[in-house]
């Protein structure tokens, strides 16, 4: 993307394509990171 950016400029669609993937690939981790509630930890049985 850094070099796709130098070369075309920060408002080309090549360059605001790479940046979208990245924030989608980004939020995908940061969701998997987070701490499940506690509710859904437990099985469903337990629950009741």
């Amino acid at each position: 993307m850094v070099s796709a950016a130098k070369q075309y400029g920060m408002s080309h669609p090549l360059v605001l394509r790479y940046s979208q993937e990245l924030d989608r690939a980004h939020n995908k981790m940061l969701k998997l990171n987070q701490p499940q509630p506690y509710i859904w930890s437990q099985p469903v049985y337990e629950r009741l």
